[in-house]
């Protein structure tokens, strides 16, 4: 069972006390209530009965959360870092829409995680064996060179 509350759901555990009447409790709501960490034994920061964690508990959640949203959003994070990029050089972004190209040149392109969602699993296995096959085939051309006793070409 979990915790009827909507911001906790944690697993319920179950108790049995000294009367053999049984008991269901929230193990981070009574750490809540006590004001101790959810992760940890350190006291909560802020106010103990609303806050969830201490302070490095609290910057390892957030920095979680962080990740995950960037991970479900690559292309507002491309944005995102684009507008940074434009900012930086004290300029404003252009209004209309920007070829494919002209992104490019400007550093906005997506990277890895969106090219390989592009080109979809079966294209992706076909780039990764070639990959591997071109690291193999100089591993045995300099295994083959070193048996043969000949100084090696760079």
């Amino acid at each position: 069972m979990r915790c009827p509350l909507t911001h906790c759901r944690a697993q319920l555990v179950e108790r049995v006390d000294r009367l053999g009447r049984l008991s269901w409790t929230c193990p981070w709501c009574v750490r809540r209530k006590a004001g101790v960490c959810r992760h940890c034994p350190r006291p909560v920061d802020g106010t103990p009965t609303k806050a969830y964690y201490c302070k490095p508990c609290k910057l390892k959640a957030r920095r979680a959360y962080v990740m995950k949203w960037q991970r479900n959003n690559l292309k507002k994070v491309a944005e995102l870092a684009r507008a940074r990029r434009w900012k930086e050089k004290g300029r404003r972004p252009p209004k209309e829409k920007m070829s494919y190209a002209e992104r490019g040149r400007i550093g906005g392109k997506l990277g890895a995680a969106a090219r390989l969602a592009s080109i979809g699993p079966e294209r992706a296995k076909e780039i990764a064996r070639k990959a591997l096959e071109t690291r193999w085939a100089k591993h045995r051309a300099r295994k083959a060179q070193e048996a043969l006793c000949l100084p090696q070409s760079s």
